[in-house]
């Protein structure tokens, strides 16, 4: 359905969004719910919702005010 469709590309935006801000050699980017969901257009209950999803999927660690990337291969590949 749409809303799937819909919630796939936004998943795929912040993973794309996580690498950018990534500094070289580092795996933190400092970056709130709220900082995601204004650089990319959307809420931030849905990009609450995709980033515990790709927590889930233990590519990222939600801390406050970060997110700590585990493999940056993977999560360029989701």
């Amino acid at each position: 359905n749409l809303e799937t469709i819909a919630f796939k590309r936004i998943d795929q935006q912040i993973a794309r969004l996580l690498l950018k801000n990534l500094a070289p050699n580092q795996r933190m980017v400092h970056m709130t719910h709220g900082d995601i969901a204004r650089e990319l257009g959307t809420v931030r209950e849905v990009v609450s919702r995709a980033l515990k999803q790709l927590e889930r999927a233990e590519l990222i660690k939600l801390f406050r005010g970060r997110i700590r990337v585990f493999d940056q291969e993977a999560l360029k590949a989701y």
